[in-house]
């Protein structure tokens, strides 16, 4: 996946890490297979458990010579700046330096995929953008698509969700980008959405 329309080098460098790290997740971190006394196959999603091994394939995907730092649910409690109580589940950094924060980065199973839990991830990016100066958030959504109709609903209301947030914040952010993975096949396969304010609902 090129990510051509991306002109961000080290953010395409990124998401073509992430594309990589994704198709290297094993199906039994996609989904987890629970002890059961029916001896039969019982599936769940584990974010943990995804996230964990997501964590793993990336650092190794992008090596050491990566310019920023992938950091997994920092407390930031106690911080001597940022006022917020919220903890994303990762973030890519230069730790120390409020100047180089890069990526905010949520993950969602489709299971927990509700419109309540869209709204607490999605308000954690725009808080984030905010008070702590993130370029941009990256929203991870990964799990096996059980109705497709319901699933290109849940798309087409997250894009407004998202684009209602932007264009309801006090502050000016007409160029952040909330770039939405799809993470829906087993065996890798990933799209993308790129949301930001239109051009005419930038505020100038």
């Amino acid at each position: 996946m090129n990510f051509s329309e991306i002109n961000d080098k080290e953010l395409k460098e990124l998401l073509r890490g992430l594309s990589f790290a994704i198709k290297k997740i094993g199906k039994e971190y996609f989904k987890l297979n629970l002890a059961s006394e029916d001896n039969k196959d019982h599936y769940k999603y584990r974010e943990r458990v995804y996230c964990y091994e997501f964590y793993h394939q990336l650092r190794n995907t992008l090596g050491c010579d990566y310019p920023y730092v992938i950091n997994g649910e920092i407390d930031k409690k106690d911080h001597p700046i940022i006022a917020s109580n919220k903890n994303p589940d990762f973030v890519i950094h230069n730790p120390g330096n409020m100047k180089q924060n890069f990526v905010i980065m949520e993950v969602k199973n489709l299971e927990g995929f509700s419109k309540s839990k869209r709204k607490n991830d999605i308000e954690k990016f725009i808080t984030f953008f905010e008070e702590c100066n993130y370029q941009y958030a990256i929203y991870l959504i990964y799990g096996e698509k059980e109705n497709e109709n319901t699933f290109k609903k849940n798309r087409e209301n997250l894009e407004e969700q998202i684009k209602k947030k932007l264009s309801g914040s006090d502050k000016n952010l007409k160029y952040k980008k909330v770039i939405v993975l799809w993470h829906n096949d087993i065996r890798g396969e990933i799209d993308y959405d790129i949301i930001s304010l239109p051009k005419k609902q930038r505020r100038l």
